[in-house]
């Protein structure tokens, strides 16, 4: 199940004005002043987002409430300053003294509304809330208790022949949550933020049917659709999710994961910011001859734009920046036009020489509904690799033996362990000249 973000009214705010006072005094170098700031007390936002893999819950940073400040200064000059033309410089020292007004100060308060809307984190309500002094007080008292907690479930899922590090199954609440219309929400806003069966499953039992173990990614909304299938849909499992700090790491890992299994593994990219950090990675793979798969979010369709974020991080072509160094790329304009290309595009990384591929994956295609019939996945047909004609084997191997000063300039010839296993092994049989120059196997 996926959300959409178009329209919710939880993330439409209404126009506000505000007001802030300065009155100050000042004598010879010193200075006092008393600063009031949003003096009519408006309840407003400054961000607002759908929380990424999440059941209908909304992430909302408020403003600050009304406060005040007292600023206090001092004035004071170096004299004699040893530059031509210059008397002296005047530095202003200004300490703030501040303290909340009616609100709870700080921004980022994370509480349930009255449930208008479902699972909302919101801001400033009537009653006594959570102010961030409470949460660490409350935090540290329950610290023991949850340490305490938290061993007795280890010990019980070792008991229980878990694998040690495995993350715990969601609750049967939670995934009523992501399967079942939530509570509070009303006819119409379930048919318009809550899609069955989304095109993103069928995206994620394309890449189960390719065996793609992990999809690495720096989180980002144009891709939100394949996450949550990923995680709640495929279970978190082949692939699995990992969330990295940035995307040329994503990349890297991608990378070295390939050259150790002997497969790819995939990359989740977030518009155009996602590809341009990940460009470096992408480069160094492509000259590495190293398969990774890149599923690159996008919103094509610019009615499905819904804000000002969304316009700057969608393009016309994806793949643009980043088609000098990769062997193909696509942006699929329909779900089955998107698994033909997702089977196509591993063949093309995973046959020599191998290299990096760039699939856009619409947001729209991942969120809309798929119906009753899905799109059925292609066969892959893995590419056998070449072989030599066994009279033209033949008749090098006799020119090798009978040359008197044998040259060996390997390039890149053994693709595999086992294919430089056998070029060391006729290097010592020949004894040729192996000279270490560039972009030759030494």
């Amino acid at each position: 199940m996926v959300h959409r973000i178009d329209n919710d009214p939880r993330l439409v705010e209404n126009g506000y004005t505000k007001y802030d006072m300065r009155v100050g005094l000042s004598k010879g170098p010193w200075s006092v002043a008393l600063i009031g700031r949003n003096l009519t007390d408006e309840d407003t936002l400054n961000l607002s987002n759908r929380l990424v893999a999440s059941s209908g819950s909304v992430y909302r940073q408020r403003d600050r409430d009304r406060h005040f400040l007292i600023q206090a200064g001092y004035e004071f000059y170096w004299i004699g300053y040893p530059r031509p033309g210059v008397q002296s410089i005047r530095a202003t020292v200004s300490p703030w003294v501040v303290w909340p007004g009616t609100g709870e100060g700080p921004v980022a308060d994370f509480k349930p509304n009255d449930r208008q809307y479902g699972r909302v984190m919101t801001g400033k309500t009537d009653d006594d809330g959570m102010n961030r002094r409470k949460f660490l007080k409350g935090v540290v008292a329950s610290a023991p208790v949850a340490a305490a907690t938290l061993a007795a479930g280890a010990q019980s899922s070792d008991s229980a022949g878990n694998q040690s590090g495995a993350v715990a199954a969601p609750s049967g609440h939670a995934e009523a949550m992501e399967r079942a219309a939530p509570e509070g929400y009303t006819q119409e806003q379930i048919r318009r933020y809550f899609i069955e069966h989304p095109g993103s499953d069928v995206m994620v039992d394309a890449l189960k049917y390719l065996d793609i173990d992990y999809v690495a990614s720096n989180p980002g909304s144009t891709f939100r659709g394949l996450q949550e299938s990923i995680v709640t849909y495929g279970g978190n499992y082949q692939p699995e999710f990992l969330t990295c700090l940035h995307e040329e790491s994503s990349v890297a890992m991608a990378h070295g994961y390939a050259k150790i299994a002997g497969k790819p593994m995939a990359v989740a990219c977030h518009g155009t910011v996602g590809l341009q950090h990940a460009s470096m990675a992408l480069y160094n793979a492509w000259c590495d001859r190293v398969p990774v798969v890149v599923l690159a979010g996008n919103h094509l369709d610019a009615t499905h734009r819904a804000h000002q974020v969304t316009w700057a991080h969608s393009v016309q072509d994806t793949a643009l920046i980043v088609r000098d160094f990769i062997k193909w790329d696509d942006t699929p304009v329909s779900l089955q036009h998107f698994l033909e290309s997702l089977v196509r595009s591993y063949k093309i990384a995973t046959t020599p020489p191998m290299g990096p591929v760039v699939l856009t994956a619409d947001a729209q295609l991942q969120e809309s509904s798929v119906g009753q019939h899905s799109p059925a996945i292609p066969r892959l047909s893995p590419t056998v690799p070449p072989l030599g004609d066994a009279a033209a084997l033949d008749e090098a191997a006799r020119l090798l033996v009978e040359a008197k000063h044998p040259l060996i300039l390997a390039d890149r010839v053994a693709r595999t362990p086992v294919g430089v296993a056998r070029l060391v092994a006729l290097a010592e049989a020949l004894q040729p000249l192996v000279p270490n120059v560039a972009l030759t196997l030494k």
